[in-house]
Order: structure tokens, then C-alpha cells, then sequence
């Protein structure tokens, strides 16, 4: 049985050599070695074996903050896999086990000292905690004579927490802006659909895996010269946190954007574009046609979380702070869906300007994940007086 773990929470760019191999060491070359040593004995004596290895959900997700600790599990999960499939023929077989949160002593001392470790019971499906005796009868099981067939496999043990379902349902997800207030993004209605035809149903959910195809999205980074520097080469970008109850990524660092909607591809969106047309648009990102909705998501992802308006009047003229602060109040509507974006230009009298607004990068969300985009990365000069901290972005020129 691999329990091997050691933990501490600290941001990536703090981190040590010493700091990152002391969490290394202990799980990933300590659980591996164990393993390895164990494994040689067991194959020269002719011996069968059961390895089961405690892994944690990240080995799926990745995860913020903890970053040591997460890439050594994902390791033993892969180590998992990969030895179940070279040690077979010795009767070996090797398991493990996610768990989602599991109260214990050592854990709520460290990372709930308040004693409100079960919090998060309204953001997992089955409303609670797990309870030891459930993690013990799934390790006995796994290392049962009785399946010796069952071998390679890491199973979460979470109450559906790490469940895509279940992730796309409690997907209310709020920001911490620059000021530290959230934005008030709330998430969209969803109805109940029925399961798609061919689909093998258990407890109510498909259990038929399916290609899931990569959501058109776009992301918008925002960009000036930090602070005290007199030209080009250190720049600062703008980023949102998420808050530490949301239910995907909590206390992420992520740039503003998000999906595409219906209408950043509308006549009326596109009627409110300086500078560019669908075209142009589409030959610059590669596409057939439908390029300028992406341009358009940009600037209404960036204003809906942020509150940041890149837009400008007819002559290409862009809002005056002023404005773009009186202009605040219109972010919920656009967040709620009472108003939408191009509504919100025309209403104001308001167009996207196009020159400011540079493409930069294609990604896809590798398959296999539960959430996949296909994202447009855009870069943009932070508009002057429109950001935060202590001084006025200088002028910088965003071409292409």
C-alpha cells in the first residue's frame, strides 16, 4: 500500500529547487522506489502481488498552488498504467485510489484549523464528506484475491465530485477582481436533457464515453509596461483570481474570456466592428468563415469579468474612463443575459475597435479532458486609467 504524501501550498513562482524535490522525493521517488524494490523481489521469487497507491483527483485536473504534489501523483498514476501493463505476466497487479475530501485528524489541523473542514459538502453531489470505512473497504477490495483481474486502474473515490457531470453542474463560477470584489458572473440556466439515444444508462447517467469536441472560445490578454520602466521588454499582464469556493480551478490565476455566444456572430455584432470584417477576420485565424465573432468575444468576455470596455466611437476614438466607469452597472444584464453584447454597442452608441485588438495563439484543450475550447488568444494595450495598481499604463502599440 503506497500512502506516501507530503504537501504545502505555496504560488509556482515561489518556489524552491530545495521546496519542489522535498514534496518530489517523498511521493514520487519514494512511492516509486518502494514499488520498484518490492516489484524486483516479488518477480525473482515467482511471487503474485497487489500494489494499491492513494492518488487524489489532481492526477485528472491538475491543480493550483500545489503544483510538487500534484505532478509526483499524476507520476504514480501514470506509474500505475504503465506497470500493470509490463508486470502482468508476473501475476502483479497495481491499482489506485482517488479520494475526493476525507476528514481526518492531521488534515483538518493543517487545512481547516477553523473546523469547518466540510464546508464544501453543498458542492459535491452527494452532499458530504467521505467516511474512512469506505476508503478502507475499496483498498480491501483492490487487493482481494477474488479480482485478479482488475488491474491498471485509478478510481475516484468522491462522491461524483470530480464527475464532469457534476462539475458542469454546481459551474457557477465568480472572480476576484483587480479591487478584490467579485464580478458577479453568474452561471448560465440549464435544462434537463435526456440522454442521447445509444446511450447505456446507470443511476440515471450515461455511461457511454464520447468524443467530446472542443467549444470555440476566445481569451483576451491585457498588457502594459510595468511600472518604473522606460520601454519595451517588461510587461505586465492583467489576470483575474477565482474565489476560493469556486467550484472549477478555485484560487486560479486565468486571463478574462470564455465560450462564444450565439450573438458575437450576428449581423448586428459584426455592424459594430471598426476595421475589420468577417473576411478579414477568418483569413487571419485560418478559418472559412465566422473569424470576427472571436474579436467580438474578446471584448465582451473582457468587459462582462473584468469591467474593462475596449471599445470606442465612430471615429475610433476610445471611451473615456469616465464613461467606461458609468458604464459599470450594464454588466450584469450582459452577465445574466437580460441584455446582450451588441445590444449593449448599439444602445451606446459604442464599436469594438479592431486595431486594437491583436491575434496571437491558437490552443486546444488536449482530448480526454472533461471540458475542451479550441481559444483564440488576443492581445490588447490596457486601456490607460481603465487598470488598477498604483500608476498609468504608458502607450504601448498592439499591430497584427
Amino acid at each position: 500500500m503506497n500512502n506516501a504524501a507530503g504537501n504545502f501550498i505555496s504560488p509556482t513562482k515561489d518556489l524552491t529547487p530545495n521546496g519542489f524535490n522535498a514534496i518530489a522525493n517523498t511521493v514520487f521517488h519514494g512511492t516509486f522506489y518502494v514499488t520498484h524494490a518490492v516489484g524486483k523481489r516479488w518477480i525473482a521469487g515467482g511471487h503474485k502481488g497487489s500494489v494499491v497507491s492513494i492518488l487524489v483527483t489532481w492526477v485528472w485536473t491538475g491543480s493550483p498552488y500545489v503544483v510538487p504534489s500534484a505532478m509526483s501523483k499524476a507520476g504514480l498514476h501514470v506509474m500505475t498504467k504503465s506497470l500493470a501493463v509490463e508486470w502482468g505476466r508476473y501475476g502483479i497487479r497495481l491499482n489506485a485510489i482517488a479520494p475526493g475530501p476525507f476528514p481526518t485528524e492531521g488534515a483538518s489541523r493543517r487545512l481547516r484549523p477553523d473546523g469547518k473542514f466540510e464546508d464544501g459538502n453543498e458542492r459535491n453531489p452527494m452532499r458530504r464528506v467521505g467516511q474512512m470505512p469506505e476508503l478502507q473497504n475499496l483498498a480491501t477490495f483492490l487487493m482481494a484475491d477474488g479480482c485478479e483481474w482488475l488491474t491498471g486502474e485509478t478510481m475516484a473515490l468522491d462522491g461524483a465530485g470530480y464527475s464532469p457531470t457534476a462539475v458542469r453542474s454546481r459551474s457557477s463560477t465568480s472572480y476576484r477582481t483587480r479591487t478584490g470584489s467579485g464580478c458577479g458572473r453568474k452561471s448560465k440556466r440549464r435544462t434537463k436533457k435526456t440522454a442521447p439515444a445509444g446511450c447505456r444508462t446507470h443511476g440515471g447517467r450515461c455511461m457511454t464515453k464520447r468524443k467530446t469536441e472542443p467549444r470555440p472560445a476566445a481569451t483576451l490578454l491585457l498588457l502594459r509596461n510595468a511600472a518604473g520602466a522606460e520601454g519595451p521588454g517588461s510587461p505586465e499582464v492583467f489576470m483575474l483570481q477565482r474565489t476560493g469556493k469556486s467550484a472549477f480551478l478555485p484560487g486560479a490565476f486565468v486571463f478574462p474570456g470564455g465560450a462564444l455566444d450565439p450573438d458575437d456572430a450576428s449581423e448586428r455584432a459584426a455592424q459594430r466592428m471598426l476595421g475589420l470584417d468577417d473576411a478579414q477576420a477568418s483569413m487571419r485565424l485560418g478559418l472559412a468563415s465566422g473569424g470576427l465573432a472571436y474579436w467580438v468575444a474578446a471584448a465582451r468576455e473582457c468587459f462582462e469579468e473584468s469591467g474593462i470596455l475596449l471599445a470606442a466611437d465612430e471615429s475610433g476614438r476610445l471611451v473615456e474612463p469616465e464613461r467606461a466607469a458609468a458604464l459599470e452597472h450594464l454588466r450584469a444584464p450582459l452577465n445574466e443575459g437580460t441584455l446582450i453584447f451588441s445590444q449593449f454597442l448599439e444602445q451606446e452608441d459604442l464599436y469594438i475597435p479592431a486595431q486594437e485588438i491583436a491575434y496571437y495563439s491558437h490552443w486546444i484543450t488536449a482530448p480526454g479532458r472533461p471540458r475542451r475550447f479550441s481559444t483564440r488568444f488576443f492581445v490588447a494595450c490596457a486601456p490607460a486609467d481603465n487598470m488598477a495598481p498604483t500608476t498609468s499604463p504608458r502607450p504601448c502599440t498592439a499591430s497584427g
